[in-house]
């Protein structure tokens, strides 16, 4: 009779484990889908940035200034301040002695 009980017992704990062990499972793979949306939607931030930068650039080219920019578009000025510095790079000036393509990095508070 005592192996019977342990039989039971043992069953009894194998079924708790496996529905633990789902119920795991179910909230890995939520959390794994959740991430892959979190991912896809940054990356689909950053590519819509920089093809607004781009465009910032064109109208930058056209002797648009930063705000009249921002006017058209509805942005703040700091929106398109900021997309302009994270996406666009100055051309070199011709007396700088900044290497050529690198970053322009925003200006330090005083």
């Amino acid at each position: 009779m005592g192996q019977t009980l342990r039989q039971q017992a043992r069953k009894q704990v194998n079924e708790a484990s496996a529905t633990r062990k789902r119920a795991w499972e179910e909230r890995e793979a939520r959390l794994v889908g959740a991430a892959v949306e979190v991912v896809a939607a940054i990356v689909a931030r950053d590519k819509a940035e920089k093809a607004a930068a781009t465009a910032i650039g064109a109208m930058t080219g056209e002797q648009a200034t930063l705000t009249e920019i921002g006017e058209r578009c509805g942005l703040p000025l700091k929106e398109v301040i900021r997309l302009k510095r994270t996406y666009l790079v100055e051309p070199p000036h011709p007396h700088s002695a900044r290497p050529t393509g690198q970053r322009v990095s925003e200006p330090r508070p005083a």
